[in-house]
């Protein structure tokens, strides 16, 4: 202990010797890696004399692992120090952390000649990594088109909006393809700067049942309309429903109504707004007196 403040003390009075020996942590240093460092520092005295090692004393360089334990990282300035040196001394103190994954030394004297170049003094340099986890992806449905847009129709030359019509996107025929399912797909698992295995999280599957005239078929994991009608999801349950219910008027709220089966109506149909079905019967709808036939057509 007494040479290793000594040491420091003699090669620098700013303690950047202490500072890289210390590899930025506060209070007592790592005792092996202590150690390690005055056997160099006395072993490079002896054979090269205090000059050359004045100027290992000058780097003052620093590993920490990031804290998902998925990096290694490398700050501090390297000084005039010998980048073989500084390699083994790096590698050492890598390996005095505990981390198990292995540091290759000619990537890292390749970062060291990049630092180098770009001035000398590096800050969080990744110099070791781990395998992230690859996520899973979950399953989903991919539907055959946008069965729930039920906007109004705009006119695609004048881009003027007809609120007298509804897309009716909801409305499919018999045999339709209404939607696929797409299975999940597992992710992979990764690993830390320390060998611990980082499990890859369960992917979350999609869950969609086959209601009312839905026929869902195993081979193409497909749902088809089984009638004409307007599609219904309710919940994780699709259907074909062939009876289109208003609760209330037919007006600029609902649009003109085109529906291939049974409409019930439970107001009246206000004026300029028609009722289309392709021979269903339209049921408890009351027309008014300046009303005539053309506003039903069946």
């Amino acid at each position: 202990s007494d040479i290793f403040d000594k040491v420091c003390e003699a090669w620098d009075s700013k303690g950047s010797a202490r500072r890289w020996a210390y590899g930025g942590q506060r209070g007592a240093t790592n005792t092996r890696f202590r150690r390690r460092f005055i056997t160099v520092v006395t072993s490079r005295l002896s054979r090269a004399g205090s000059e050359e090692v004045s100027s290992m004393a000058e780097s003052s360089l620093t590993v920490r692992v990031s804290d998902d334990d998925m990096q290694v990282l490398l700050s501090g300035s390297i000084g005039d120090m010998p980048l073989q040196e500084a390699a083994e001394l790096i590698a050492r103190q890598v390996r005095e952390m505990g981390v198990r994954l292995r540091l290759d030394r000619e990537q890292l004297l390749e970062k060291l000649r990049q630092i180098q170049a770009d001035g000398g003094t590096a800050q969080d340099v990744v110099i070791l990594a781990g395998k992230p986890v690859v996520p899973p992806v979950p399953g989903r449905i991919e539907w055959a088109r946008d069965f729930f847009n039920d906007g109004y129709v705009v006119d695609e030359k004048t881009d003027r909006v007809d609120f007298r019509r509804r897309r009716n996107a909801s409305v499919v025929a018999k045999g339709e393809l209404l939607a696929r399912l797409i299975p999940p797909k597992p992710g992979k698992d990764g690993i830390d700067v320390f060998g611990k295995p980082r499990r890859a999280p369960s992917p979350k599957p999609v869950r969609l049942l086959a209601g009312k005239h839905v026929k869902f078929d195993e081979g193409e994991n497909a749902f088809y309309a089984m009638r004409d009608g307007r599609v219904q999801l309710a919940g994780n349950k699709l259907s074909v429903e062939e009876v289109l219910e208003i609760r209330g008027n037919i007006g600029l709220e609902t649009g003109h109504i085109d529906f291939p089966g049974h409409v019930v109506v439970a107001g009246d149909v206000e004026d300029l707004s028609v009722v289309r079905t392709q021979g269903g019967p339209v049921s408890y709808t009351h027309l008014r007196a300046h009303e005539t036939s053309l506003h039903l057509v069946c």
